[in-house]
Order: structure tokens, then sequence, then C-alpha cells
């Protein structure tokens, strides 16, 4: 049993390894890798900043900052501030990266959010009418059954009255 579970998981390493091996290169972190090895090797003159400065500088201003997209003289994506275009380190980038991608989220999120506001008014309104409706049915239900209660107690009084007369002229 403890030799066919060495075995089991050798396979599965080995399975693994082949895998990573043969698909190397097109795992996104690596395609990543490489395009920041780009902008680090053509912008050796370009101020490098930190994630800190950045991600500051981001939730203050994200419409001073730019995401490049491939252009025809460059083939790799970077950023700019103001039209100034600044470096990070690998880490730095892929966090970089991670807030823009986030920033753009928020800003989705807030559209659904705004959207759902609006569903939400929508749907309270529709619930006050209906809450109007019931109300009105719940006092037309009211005055059925007080009317019915007057009708019953007319009833019973006209009915002991009729009693009372038979119990007398009985007498």
């Amino acid at each position: 049993m403890f030799f066919f579970a060495i075995v089991a998981c050798m396979t599965i390493v080995c399975f693994t390894l082949c895998f990573l091996t043969a698909y190397y290169d097109t795992f996104p972190l690596v395609s990543l890798l490489e395009c920041h090895k780009q902008v680090d090797s053509a912008f050796d003159n370009t101020p490098r900043i930190p994630y800190s400065t950045f991600k500051k500088m981001y939730k203050l201003h994200p419409e001073n900052f730019q995401f490049i997209n491939p252009q025809n003289d460059i083939t790799f994506y970077s950023f700019e501030y103001r039209g100034k275009r600044f470096s990070l380190n690998f880490l730095d980038f892929v966090r970089a990266l991670s807030l823009v991608d986030e920033h753009i989220t928020e800003k989705d999120l807030a559209r659904e959010r705004a959207k759902r506001v609006k569903k939400y008014e929508e749907q309270s309104k529709l619930y006050a009418m209906m809450r109007d409706d019931l109300a009105c049915d719940l006092a037309a239900i009211e005055k059925q059954k007080t009317d019915a209660y007057d009708k019953i107690k007319t009833s019973t009084d006209n009915i002991n009255e009729i009693a009372n007369r038979l119990i007398k002229d009985a007498h």
C-alpha cells in the first residue's frame, strides 16, 4: 500500500514537471516577466518609483496615470504619469497592474451599485404601491367584517325580540 502511494506521488510529480516544461513559455507570469524585462531594458534612464508611491498617487489621481498599450515603436506595456514614463521593479509592476485592474473593477462596481440603487428605488416604489393597495384591501375587508358583525348583531337582536314576543304570547 505504501509502495503504491509512493508510485502515485512520483507519477503526479513527473506529469506536473512535464507539463511545466512543455508549456513554460505560455505561462502568464513568464510573459509578464519578459514584458517587464523589455520595459526595464528599454528605459534604463527612466525614474524607478516604489510601489508605495505609485499606490498613494494612483489612489489620489488615477486620471493622471496611463497604462500604455503596445504601439508601433514600442512592443510592450508600460506606465506613464502625465506623459512621463516610469518604471517599477517586477513585483511592484505586478502589484501595480493588480491595482489598476482593481480600480477598473471598482469603477464597474460603482456603476453596478448605481444601477442597483436605481433598481431598488423602483422596487421600493412598486412595494409602496402594493402596500397601499393591500392597505386599501385590508380597510375594505375590515369594513365588510364590521358590516357583517352589525348585520349579525341586528339579526340576533331581531331573533331575540321575536323569541321574547313568542314567550310573552305563550304565557
